[in-house]
């Protein structure tokens, strides 16, 4: 990104670190304060969120919001509020967007990309996810009265079907425990303590043999490891048995 927008990154990062953080839920939070959603698969940092005080008058409530990171394996979700408008104050992103329904196709929910520069507006009827960050992305997050919960519309789901994020996120969570962990989850946790599932191997190439018998041509073929080696593995190095 340009010189600006990193400028914008340092100014928004240093007033950001001036908001007292809080930890909800909070009995009395300051008028100003801050919390950051961490990734349910690891901790790390997800998004920080500086709440305002909520404008009644006009029933609004600003926020700023900063990215650490895309959404990731999330799916598409929505948003609680009947309305939220969003304005790009350093950054841009790529989002994912539902599109209607008559485009669903084979039932999955079917969405398509577009870039965020300066403006983004949301419903409570719209669902998204970012999977791509352009530099330090931070935005001007204003939000209108609340309408529902926060929901996720999962790709295996029914048509339509929307999951509480509560559940969602335990459902995400329970996946990457070793003992049920399968396919991505798996090869998740296996990324962590940098082991590959993977296996390289050599084949005989058509049988081909030299005057003496040998077989004179290899190819290299690739074998995915199966769920249950693979996670005796990863269980066998967090058990300090494999190094």
């Amino acid at each position: 990104m340009g010189i600006r927008n990193r400028v914008a990154s340092w100014v928004l990062d240093k007033l950001i670190a001036l908001v007292p953080e809080v930890q909800p839920p909070a009995d009395n939070p300051p008028l100003v304060w801050r919390f950051t959603i961490t990734d349910y698969a690891d901790g790390s940092p997800y998004l920080t969120r500086v709440h305002f005080p909520r404008i009644p008058i006009l029933n609004i409530r600003p926020m700023v919001h900063k990215f650490h990171r895309p959404d990731g394996d999330r799916a598409l979700h929505n948003h609680p509020w009947k309305w939220a408008a969003s304005f790009i104050l350093a950054g841009e992103y790529v989002e994912e967007r539902l599109l209607p329904d008559e485009s669903q196709l084979y039932g999955r929910p079917h969405a398509e990309a577009r870039l965020v520069r300066w403006f983004n507006w949301l419903t409570d009827q719209d669902f998204h996810r970012v999977v791509e960050l352009r530099g330090g992305v931070y935005s001007l997050f204003v939000s209108g009265p609340r309408a529902q919960e926060w929901g996720f519309m999962p790709e295996d789901g029914e048509p339509g079907e929307v999951v509480h994020w509560r559940t969602y996120i335990d459902r995400k969570r329970a996946e990457l425990e070793l003992p049920v962990a399968r396919g991505e989850a798996l090869d998740l946790i296996g990324l962590k303590f940098d082991i590959k599932r993977m296996k390289v191997g050599r084949l005989p190439y058509n049988g081909g043999l030299d005057p003496w018998g040998n077989e004179i041509a290899f190819g290299v073929y690739e074998a995915i490891e199966p769920d249950g080696a693979y996670r005796e593995r990863i269980l066998a190095t967090i058990k300090g048995e494999v190094h």
